[in-house]
């Protein structure tokens, strides 16, 4: 985390500081946008699912196909 935190710009002192959301979040987004979004083209559905996937090639490549998404209703019913 301090690695990644690092090479998006994160300059304080002690890694401690990324607890504070304003930081946190800051430096999260960069890392976001550096490391997938720009490697994805753009495509937030790809970014975020690579971003989600780890290194599985398969979330990278592009899809025809709108992803799958998680409904939760007002009960505690959750479908797909």
């Amino acid at each position: 985390m301090g690695q990644v935190a690092r090479e998006a710009g994160f300059d304080a002192l002690f890694l401690s500081a990324l607890c504070d959301p304003e930081q946190g979040l800051t430096i999260g987004c960069k890392s976001f946008a550096q490391r997938k979004f720009d490697a994805m083209a753009g495509d937030t559905t790809r970014a975020l699912l690579a971003w989600n996937g780890g290194a599985n090639p398969a979330y990278a490549a592009p899809s025809h196909r709108p992803p799958g998404a998680l409904f939760v209703s007002s009960g505690d019913e959750i479908s797909m």
